[in-house]
């Protein structure tokens, strides 16, 4: 962490005023410490990590281990004993995954990406209830309806007046349904806008007919999104 002490103008190469004053923080004692107690968070290693040789397995261990206890919810006693929150952890902790496998190919991502989920044998699987008849509306508002916990689970669906335990024929049922529902139901879902983005549009616009804009304020663009 350095600061300058030349009263902000690092342009000025007269010595008036004396040589400029260059203050250099010592991080190392604070992050030996908490490596050492266990504590050392990943906001820590993000800080210094172009300084951190990566190529050493125990680093990515060390980020990919941290990562999975806080997707499966085990780490807030850590997490109060560091003085940090899950959110604010993983937010660096998705930096420290591009730097380490932002080159990879998209399947080695994935594979990255599914070793981080927690197991998928625990538990009884989330179920989605949907109707044939409203298809798109149910199964949109069954999966808001679920626990960021529900979606890490296994995934199951049932069609409203169907008897059948899924063993994969209906999860597959909906998933095909509802790729084939998207596409048919895209003009309503979401808008091209005149530079070429594409954004969604809000449930009571979807439900009558489109308008040309979204509204301007910042938390109706986000509900849209949410919505779509």
């Amino acid at each position: 962490n350095l600061r300058s002490d030349n009263n902000g103008d690092d342009n000025n190469n007269n010595n008036e005023g004396g040589p400029a004053m260059i203050r250099v923080k010592d991080f190392e004692a604070t992050f030996v410490e908490r490596l050492s107690g266990g504590l050392l968070r990943l906001q820590d290693l993000a800080g210094i990590a172009p300084l951190l040789d990566w190529k050493k397995p125990e680093l990515p261990k060390l980020v990919l281990g941290r990562l999975r206890s806080f997707l499966d919810g085990s780490a807030e006693a850590w997490c109060k004993a560091a003085d940090c929150s899950a959110e604010t952890e993983l937010t660096y902790g998705r930096a420290l995954l591009r730097r380490l496998y932002g080159d990879l190919s998209l399947s080695d991502r994935l594979e990255v990406v599914r070793k981080l989920l927690p197991s998928q044998t625990c538990g009884a699987p989330a179920m989605l209830k949907v109707e044939r008849e409203r298809f798109l509306e149910t199964a949109i508002r069954g999966l808001e309806e679920l626990s960021v916990s529900d979606l890490r689970r296994r995934f199951a669906a049932r069609f409203e007046g169907e008897v059948a335990e899924d063993h994969g024929g209906p999860r597959r049922d909906f998933f095909g349904n509802f790729g084939g529902r998207l596409v048919q139901d895209l003009p309503h879902l979401w808008r091209r806008l005149p530079k070429g983005a594409i954004v969604p549009v809000a449930d009571l616009i979807a439900e009558g007919t489109p308008k040309e804009q979204l509204p301007s304020s910042s938390e109706s663009v986000s509900e849209a999104y949410r919505a779509c």
